[in-house]
């Protein structure tokens, strides 16, 4: 195979380096597809690490099993039994099983359709589509199992130029392009997100002087998200459900509100009956005893209306500390979404680090670093050889004691010269691998840019900023602190309809002052209807102010909860179904066994 396509190969392995466990066991299924996506060939491989020696029990679905080294074992049905040395194990076997994803290659010439084997050295502008398509449906959960394809390709800048490529980067070295694109089929029909309805697809795109074909390379694996994401995906339900808490709170909140209007209303009513019965009495003493009967069932009235107005005000009260205790976990929602943006812009630095080349610089002065000390220790280690050495010659036995301690020194220099070349490899490593993580990373942040351009209620991206963050925070903090003012309302007009009961029972007072003597009637009577005069203007203005407050409540509520209630539940739908393909991707167990840690297929599109 040419140079350049193991480094592709290489570069697409490295973003899927497997975890370090105890018996870690990893399937991998090369197949090769001619340049309209027909299968021609597969091999399969599977790979047992981190082995100890004595019996293996193992687990595999292939036949016809061949072990690439020389452990004996034993199969029955799917059981394989190693006789392990302690070594890595690597078998291959075959299996009459569809791969979950088939692919499907089209080519364009200026714009029409055309046949692969018609463009053998033609001139002009290509367009290639790799239509990819997910066979493995779960029907636990159904759903489409999430897959994430990675494909890679290099194209010569002598011959083709102006390359462009859907979901994906393009990386120039100034002699030639490599084409990296992800590519995830089945995730728009699982979720119905429009921001994913073209990852079934890649195009590529490009000018060529004389057309011929190229190698493309996939790395695919059903491992769409891990642990870390899945938390995060916890942690959005719970904001949900905390969200739907405040709104049920600010409902009831509402309903006690319009309730006490109508009972102030009937308040009103009574006292305005009051004052009709008081006007009466005043007329004279001739009609005393009339007087005195609507009097007392204007107190009748009053009493009912106050009793009523008194049940309202306590639904009133319970539903004002309920949505009390619910404002303060709109504090939830701001930290949840302050580490959001922190981890977007974080993300961005990275990417900007990359660009500048600070990383590899970075990286490059370790190399650089560690090369001197590695100098410097092979000049310490030859100069402790040679007075070993000198020691050893004069074979003195007062010399035993510092021969021993300089070959200590010897095996600690020789352990930090291991340990930077081990340094060494890593940084090369990483250095390599830049690209892919920068890709990586700009993949995280664009579900990031979705998720806030949805809250933020925005069309650009570049609007995502530290301004319109604090504008969302605000409109959060304002709602709380609006709250948190009706609870201090709500608890003077708690007082206020104390007072009235108070004067109610103080008038009562004065009726049976009034039945006890004639002296004391005419200005009983004048100052019980002065009395009702001043209620019934209180009763005004307590109806008015409660008005005002259901009002009030009803702008918060339209306004402000039920906007973020309505956002919130648009973000837990997304949150069910991603969460749904999580579980997918977290227990899937393998294509050849049931007892896999990483699964790869490595699909080649070539001659």
């Amino acid at each position: 195979m040419n140079k350049k396509y193991i480094l592709l190969l290489i570069l697409l392995t490295s973003i899927f380096t497997p975890n370090v466990y105890a018996y870690h066991k990893t399937e991998t299924i090369y197949a090769t597809f001619d340049l309209n996506g027909k299968l021609k060939k597969n091999t399969i491989q599977t790979k047992l690490q981190d082995l100890e020696k004595g019996t293996i029990e193992d687990y595999s679905y292939l036949n016809n099993l061949k072990n690439i080294g020389k452990e004996q074992f034993t199969k029955e049905n799917n059981k394989i039994l190693w006789k392990s040395t302690g070594k890595d194990i690597t078998y291959e076997g075959k299996i009459s099983k569809d791969l979950p994803i088939s692919v499907n290659v089209k080519y364009y010439l200026n714009g029409k359709e055309t046949k692969i084997e018609n463009l053998n050295k033609k001139k002009g502008n290509i367009k290639i589509i790799y239509n990819f398509t997910n066979n493995d449906y779960n029907n636990e959960y159904n759903m489409l199992t999430p897959y994430v394809v990675t494909i890679a390709s290099i194209y010569n800048d002598e011959k083709d130029t102006n390359i462009k490529v859907s979901n994906g980067k393009i990386i120039n070295n100034g002699k030639s392009t490599i084409i990296t694109a992800i590519s995830s089929p089945g995730l728009y029909n699982n979720t119905k997100i429009e921001e994913f309805k073209n990852l079934d697809k890649i195009e590529i795109n490009y000018n060529t002087t004389s057309f011929s074909p190229h190698e493309i390379f996939c790395m695919i694996t059903p491992k769409i998200l891990d642990e870390v994401d899945l938390n995060k995906l916890d942690q959005l339900g719970t904001i949900t459900s905390k969200i739907n808490t405040l709104q049920d709170g600010m409902n009831e909140l509402v309903k006690g509100s319009v309730e006490l209007s109508e009972k102030e209303k009937e308040l009103s009513n009574g006292l305005s009956t009051l004052k009709d019965g008081m006007e009466s009495i005043s007329i004279g003493s001739k009609e005393y005893n009339k007087g005195q009967d609507t009097f007392t069932k204007g107190l009748i009235d009053l009493n009912s209306g106050i009793e009523k107005a008194s049940s309202g005000m306590d639904i009133f009260s319970n539903s004002i500390h309920m949505l009390t205790e619910n404002s303060n976990k709109i504090d939830n929602i701001e930290n949840e979404l302050n580490k959001l943006y922190e981890t977007y812009k974080n993300n961005k630095e990275i990417l900007n680090n990359i660009d500048n080349g600070t990383l590899e610089n970075e990286i490059t002065n370790k190399i650089e670093q560690a090369n001197i000390k590695k100098q410097e220790l092979n000049k310490e280690l030859i100069e402790i050889n040679s007075k070993i050495m000198m020691l050893e010659q004069l074979n003195n036995p007062e010399n035993e004691e510092t021969i021993k301690q300089l070959q200590n020194g010897k095996i600690q220099i020789e352990e930090g010269i291991k340990q930077i070349d081990e340094a060494l490899n890593e940084a090369t490593k990483n250095s390599a691998t830049l690209p892919l993580i920068k890709a990586k990373i700009e993949g995280a942040n664009e579900v990031i840019e979705t998720i806030l351009m949805n809250l933020l209620n925005l069309q650009n991206k570049n609007d995502i900023n530290d301004n319109n963050m604090n504008i969302l925070i605000n409109k959060i903090n304002s709602l709380k602190e609006g709250i948190i003012q009706i609870d201090t309302s709500s608890t003077n007009l708690s007082n206020g309809l104390q007072e009235i009961k108070n004067g109610s029972n103080k008038i009562i007072k004065g009726n049976e002052t009034l039945s006890n003597g004639s002296k004391k009637l005419e200005k009983g009577i004048e100052d019980a209807y002065n009395g009702t005069i001043k209620l019934e203007e209180g009763s005004k203005l307590l109806y008015d102010g409660s008005k005002i407050i259901s009002e009030g409540l009803n702008k918060v509520n339209n306004d402000g909860i039920n906007q973020l209630t309505n956002t919130t539940n648009k973000i837990n739908k997304i949150y069910q179904k991603m969460n749904k393909l999580v579980k997918i991707s977290k227990n899937y167990k393998g294509f050849l066994s049931p007892n896999t840690d990483e699964i790869y297929f490595i699909y080649k599109i070539s001659e």
